[in-house]
């Protein structure tokens, strides 16, 4: 923040700054993988909060020009930490954010099916093949120049350990759509 700093200076403290955030990225997910958070359970009003976690991302969406639509009519909970949910959310929605080249949008929607809360995240982005999919979830496999492959994995563990299912439908250049489902509080 020095007034007098000049420009190949401001570069590097910005770049230092950017390598910083994405180091703390990493370190966390190996953190989230290695030691699975153990929190309280809490009841989630799952409208309200993927409406505040879209609202969190709509500045990061932005940046990528990209939109993000929620559908949420349903007034569904779930019994879950709310840490773990938020950071499940967050990992997908950020993955579908970067999926995208250009300009697109995002489709948050909820319903129920057969008990389960079912969360869909539908990207206009690049796709991915079925050989892509198939290794989904698999640490150190990232479709990203500099992803590391553990966010999505931390995300399939925390669905798991509550008894859902992530399930993925993908087309080359026409996106992707992640249906996370996860049981309804009874």
């Amino acid at each position: 923040q020095d007034p007098d700093k000049n420009e190949k200076d401001a570069f590097y403290v910005k770049t230092m700054l950017s390598e910083l955030e994405y180091a703390q990225v990493i370190i966390n997910d190996y953190l989230s993988l290695a030691k699975p958070h153990n929190g309280e359970m809490h009841t989630i009003s799952l409208p309200e909060e993927i409406r505040k976690i879209s609202d969190l991302l709509t500045s990061f969406a932005k940046q990528h020009s990209i939109d993000i639509h929620t559908l949420l009519e349903s007034d569904i909970s779930i019994r879950m930490n709310k840490i773990e949910f938020k950071q499940l959310m967050i990992n997908i929605i950020k993955n579908a954010i970067e999926s995208m080249k250009d300009t697109g949008f995002i489709v948050i929607s909820l319903e129920e099916r057969h008990g389960m809360a079912v969360i869909s995240v539908k990207d206009t982005g690049v796709g991915m093949s079925n050989a892509q999919l198939e290794l989904l979830g698999t640490p150190f496999y990232s479709l990203k120049d500099r992803g590391t492959g553990i966010g999505l994995t931390v995300c399939y563990n925390i669905v798991d350990k509550y008894k859902g299912k992530i399930l993925v439908d993908s087309n080359i250049g026409k996106g992707t759509i992640f249906y996370i489902h996860l049981p309804m509080q009874t």
